[in-house]
């Protein structure tokens, strides 16, 4: 019943935001939309900070669960760039928030832990120090994000899966290279 409670708090929250910014949700529209008491709300989250956090977290925890299937990270492009076009609003509203520093800080953390553990099921990873790793996915998380912001900031308009087959090859190819420079080090 607990973790039923508590993906439904998710649940409202994501779909809360999908309609509305993200600085104009409170714990009371929350826990309106849920019909639970603030406590109940409390009993699962500190605030909306660490919901959002747990969002984050559950997203990139079905995204591993897919990349596993997939056999690698990159092929699931085309699954990532729908669920944006899909959530575009959500996207958006969480992108223009006031608090967009706080929850990029949230979105790195959460998403540098997974590309690292994407990274991991590579054959070649088995020899790359725990460093280069962390220092190869923080270089994909930015390169993807900066390409996420740039995408956000023109509003969503352009459709990203013309130039889908490019990037997944390159994305690879950084992957492979990355390794391997990872391993000579």
């Amino acid at each position: 019943m607990s973790q039923q409670t508590k993906n439904a708090i998710m649940e409202s929250f994501i779909r809360l935001v999908g309609k509305k910014p993200l600085d104009k949700i409170t714990v009371k529209d929350i826990v309106e939309d849920c019909d639970i008491t603030r406590n109940t709300f409390y009993y699962h989250f500190q605030d909306v900070f660490d919901l959002m956090g747990e969002v984050f977290h559950s997203q990139f925890r079905l995204v591993m669960e897919r990349e596993k299937e997939a056999g690698s990270w990159a092929k699931l492009l085309p699954e990532y760039i729908k669920f944006a076009q899909q959530n575009r609003s959500f996207l958006l509203h969480i992108y223009h928030s006031s608090h967009r520093d706080e929850l990029e800080r949230i979105f790195f953390v959460t998403a540098t832990e997974y590309i690292t553990q994407a990274l991991r099921n590579y054959p070649e990873a088995v020899s790359v120090s725990d460093e280069n790793l962390s220092l190869l996915a923080r270089m994909l998380f930015h390169v993807l994000n900066g390409m996420l912001h740039e995408w956000m900031n023109s509003g969503m308009q352009e459709d990203p899966i013309l130039s889908l087959p490019q990037m997944q090859k390159m994305l690879e190819d950084m992957v492979s290279a990355g390794l391997i420079a990872g391993n000579r080090n």
